[in-house]
């Protein structure tokens, strides 16, 4: 049977975002299919950045039994027409749905597209089942399915208890070439690097983060270091990117791992909390190799973070960043604007927290209700959203970009005054850096999507800072300078 594995491109104001992170979940499920006598094809639009019209075109060139493809929340409207495109080629083929969209809003999918079946959490076992059990889905464990007019759901599938026995990614069918040209950590784009991850879910439940996991499952640091070795011999990488949700998730588990990542001579970064880290641990991280830490901040005021049930208090977050900077790693900030009950007063208390950890970031990213969360939840209960596939469609990159139809959550008007506070915010926290440390840099994310530093001052124009830089660049070349 031939499989189509298909990985639909990451939109960010209405262009494609560069193919930095490597499609972990689709090579996952490749091996299991192949290693099981599946012929499979892969059809990476991301990775080659194929338009519409370009990606249209390939499809009609496409032989294939079944399409699987894997979506975010946030690629739904993509996904929605391109089903439509797959449904037109070969209408009898059925298109099988997996990751985070089809496992947490299955009923959206199903009603509002093409796809034929969702596969519900993880995919290695499922996906080659369903396979074994074409025309007879209802034995299968852990989808939802079309069965004429009516949508119906098996019975869950039990998590892989033990990661160490699910098989490496097979890399070598996707453009893995392309993944390593732009895939590299934040601010150096010049280190060979690859996304790894070491565990599945996260233990806290915060409730802005969309979790696919409902639990924590970790691999020994022994099959992780297997991993990267064979990815250091196999493609020659100096980094790795842990991108798991949660890295850090306890200290003791988090030492085991250095262990094992020390010798390998790596440069890595990935994602902890503030309540997981202290500066004898984060010093080890260092010393085995540890250049960047992400840390969810997400707010300097106390009352904003119990309300996003945060389970972490404004100190803490205070001394962590102190702690992470001390220990010689760049924290990655990580902060939302716009939560529940937002006002002037918890932008100062915000503010005010800044200044105490004396430090500043690349800005605020703005809240955004997402499947699978409580705070989506009570949007929908309280009738805020009220068409779940116009919300759906309208989303991308994490954020509504329509500033017409966004969720406003604050004490603020819409519009012009959300925006207008975000931005004064953001460069009121910047300013007050700036004004202590006036010769530092910062990093930031261009329009290209690439991390680069620029002189402190710059980030505080705001928007305007890379039209502003490219001009003075244009200008002086004109000027033989």
């Amino acid at each position: 049977m031939k499989i189509l594995l298909v990985n639909p491109p990451h939109y960010f104001d209405g262009k494609s975002r560069l193919p930095s992170f490597f499609p972990l979940g689709l090579a996952y499920i490749a091996r299991y299919l192949v290693n099981r006598g599946h012929d499979v094809e892969v059809f990476d639009i991301w990775a080659n950045q194929w338009d519409k019209t370009v990606t249209q075109e390939k499809i009609k060139e496409l032989t294939y039994d079944v399409v699987g493809i894997s979506s975010l929340s946030t690629q739904y409207g993509y996904v929605k027409w391109l089903i439509e495109k797959f449904k037109r080629h070969r209408e009898m083929a059925p298109i099988v749905i997996g990751g985070a969209l089809p496992t947490l809003s299955p009923q959206v999918v199903l009603n509002h597209t093409f796809a034929d079946i969702c596969i519900i959490g993880e995919g290695e076992i499922t996906f080659p089942d369903l396979l074994e059990h074409m025309g007879s889905w209802k034995s299968v464990k852990g989808i939802a399915y079309k069965d004429g007019g009516e949508i119906k759901t098996s019975s869950p599938r039990n998590y892989i208890r033990d990661l160490d026995k699910i098989e490496f990614p097979l890399r070598e069918i996707f453009p893995v070439d392309i993944y390593l040209k732009y895939g590299s950590l934040d601010g150096y784009p010049d280190i060979k690097s690859m996304n790894v991850i070491t565990g599945r879910g996260c233990p806290y439940n915060c409730d802005f983060c969309s979790k696919v996991f409902l639990r924590r499952r970790e691999r020994s640091p022994e099959n992780v270091a297997e991993e990267i070795e064979m990815l250091k011999e196999k493609y020659n990488i100096k980094a790795i990117f842990f991108n798991d949700e949660l890295l850090v998730s306890s200290k003791p588990r988090m030492y085991r791992l250095l262990e094992h990542i020390k010798p390998l001579n790596i440069l890595w970064q990935g994602q902890a909390r503030v309540n997981t880290v202290d500066l004898p641990l984060l010093k080890e991280m260092k010393n085995a190799g540890c250049i960047k830490i992400g840390l969810g901040i997400e707010s300097g005021s106390q009352r904003i973070l119990n309300k996003m049930n945060k389970q972490t208090t404004v100190e803490q977050n205070i001394k962590a960043i102190k702690a992470v900077k001390k220990a010689g790693i760049d924290p990655i900030i990580q902060s939302i604007y716009g939560y529940e009950g937002e006002n002037n007063n918890t932008l100062n208390e915000t503010i005010e927290f800044f200044k105490k950890a004396d430090t500043t970031h690349e800005g605020f990213f703005v809240l955004t209700p997402l499947p699978g969360t409580k705070l989506y939840d009570r949007c929908i209960e309280k009738g805020i959203i009220t068409d779940e596939d116009e919300y759906l469609t309208n989303l991308e990159a994490g954020y509504n970009p329509d500033r017409n139809t966004l969720i406003n959550l604050t004490e603020f008007n819409n519009g012009k005054e959300f925006y207008e506070k975000k931005k004064m915010l953001e460069q009121q926290v910047g300013w007050n850096y700036f004004k202590r440390h006036p010769l530092n840099t910062v990093s930031v994310r261009t329009p290209g999507n690439n991390i680069i530093k620029i002189p402190l001052i710059l980030a505080l124009m705001g928007p305007n800072w890379y039209k502003w830089l490219l001009k003075s660049r244009d200008k002086l070349r004109v000027s033989g300078k």
